[in-house]
């Protein structure tokens, strides 16, 4: 039987059915296979190449971290922390696919190590364990970046948890000022009622005091004419009793004649 090649290394299925191809069946335990077995050299390099964007990945994930701690240092507001969670949680779905990528690619490879195995015999013992110890030492690179995940996954769900709780605390102050604000808002009103009470009692006050005033000064009015209508009156009398004292002067003058 033929090697059975990583994924990365396997062209799909579907672009050579496309072109026109077909897949080449493999052969049976031969020792010529080797023709379709990768190059050591082509493999170190994919491993290598696996190794460093795992790395880049890792990398960036901490350089994230790092800039998430630094620009929601201190206490968090509550939509910060949502916002964070969110992204915590999208972060975290992405790592769990990278997860189970890495875990098909350690089965595969433990497949390709079991074939290997078989094919002992045909390609001969030597061939086959310098092949299988790439495969394992590959086989224990993926074991390390799985467990990179995981512990990082497990980082992430820590975070999780502790912005889930400052959420929570947040929430719970957020409902606290809101039964606060109601119940001021509660007071306003009742404050307003009461002064709109109060205004309309002075209002009613005034009017009454208006129309007292307005009654006093009709009152007023009427004896200011009153006096005036007695003062003429007075003045014609006075002038009677001149004119009256004036003719009696004139009947004295005449009797004395």
């Amino acid at each position: 039987m033929g090697d059975v090649e990583f994924a990365e290394n396997a062209e799909p299925r579907e672009s050579k059915r496309r072109s026109g191809e077909t897949d080449p069946q493999p052969a049976a335990t031969s020792t010529n296979s080797r023709k379709e077995r990768p190059k050591s050299g082509a493999f170190r390099s994919n491993a290598v190449k696996r190794q460093s964007y795992h790395q880049q990945h890792i990398n960036r994930r901490n350089r994230q971290v790092a800039a998430g701690r630094s620009q929601f240092g201190g206490m968090l507001s509550s939509d910060m922390a949502i916002v964070q969670l969110a992204n915590l949680k999208k972060q975290w779905v992405t790592e769990m696919k990278q997860i189970n990528t890495q875990k098909k690619r350690m089965k595969d490879i433990e497949r390709n190590v079991t074939e290997l195995k078989k094919q002992e015999k045909g390609l001969g013992v030597k061939k086959a364990n310098a092949r299988i110890a790439k495969l394992e030492d590959h086989l224990d690179k993926m074991t390390g970046l799985v467990m990179d995940e995981t512990r990082e996954r497990e980082n992430a769900e820590k975070d999780v948890r502790t912005l889930t709780e400052e959420v929570t605390k947040y929430s719970k102050l957020y409902e606290d000022k809101c039964h606060r604000v109601e119940i001021l808002v509660n007071e306003k009103i009742s404050l307003e009622r009461q002064v709109l009470e109060k205004k309309r009692t002075f209002d009613t006050m005034i009017k009454e005091q208006e129309a007292r005033l307005n009654a006093v000064e009709e009152e007023l009015y009427g004896l200011d004419e009153a006096l005036k209508r007695d003062n003429m009156v007075r003045n014609r009398i006075n002038d009677d009793k001149k004119t009256i004292e004036s003719v009696l002067d004139k009947l004295r003058d005449l009797q004395k004649k």
